[in-house]
């Protein structure tokens, strides 16, 4: 089952606290690559994935159960879905204010 709450962040398998997989595909990443690059960076899955292991360090201790899998056209993060919705809230909030992403993403490690 999808959940889009977090739009444009996707929770896949919501209902299985055990594995569930959280979203953002090019079209969301392409709609802010213009924040990206005024920082010298690239809207893609790595850049994004950067961005959310950053804000992952803010979250419980249960993220570092958090499995990063980017590619250039997305990005899927795998794990138990409470903190996945942690993170979907977390990003969708960044996502939203322009100016706090810029900030998030001069802060996170280029990996």
């Amino acid at each position: 089952m999808k959940n889009d709450s977090y739009a444009p962040f996707i929770i896949y398998g919501e209902d299985d606290d055990d594995e569930a997989r959280l979203s953002l595909l090019d079209n969301g990443m392409f709609a802010r690559r213009h924040v990206f690059a005024g920082r010298g960076r690239e809207s893609n899955g790595y850049s994004w994935a950067s961005l959310a292991k950053s804000v992952a360090k803010s979250l419980p201790a249960e993220s570092q159960q958090l499995d990063f899998n980017p590619e250039a056209d997305m990005l899927s993060i795998y794990g138990p879905a409470s903190v996945l919705r942690q993170l979907a809230r977390a990003l969708q909030e960044l996502y939203m204010n322009e100016r706090a992403l810029g900030h998030a993403i001069e802060l996170s490690e280029v990996d």
